[in-house]
């Protein structure tokens, strides 16, 4: 499982999908891969509208992380601009998941 985070607040139509659009193209190169688009929360669709920090977004994945572990899944987090920032804080909240992040 690819989960791609996008990166600081902006516009709805410039965050998930505007953000990995050129990296979308190329994922039929990964052929057997279920690629995720994160909209973190408080940003773009999500529903919840107020801004959390850089802890509470890592955690955010500690459920979808453990979850895909318990399958027998591989995560991978890429995270781009504060993206990465989160992709990369996950794993204190997810210790014992299979995860790996770029």
């Amino acid at each position: 499982c690819i989960a791609l985070v996008h990166g600081a607040k902006t516009k709805k139509e410039y965050t998930t999908q505007y953000c990995w659009e050129k990296i979308l193209e190329q994922k039929d190169a990964v052929p057997n891969a279920k690629w995720i688009l994160v909209d973190r929360l408080g940003y773009s669709y999500s529903s919840l509208k107020i801004e959390l920090d850089l802890d509470v977004q890592a955690r955010s994945f500690e459920y979808f992380v453990k979850r895909e572990s318990r399958l027998g899944k591989k995560v991978i987090l890429v995270g781009n601009s504060y993206g990465g920032s989160v992709a990369l804080r996950s794993p204190l909240y997810t210790r014992n998941a299979s995860l790996e992040w770029y």
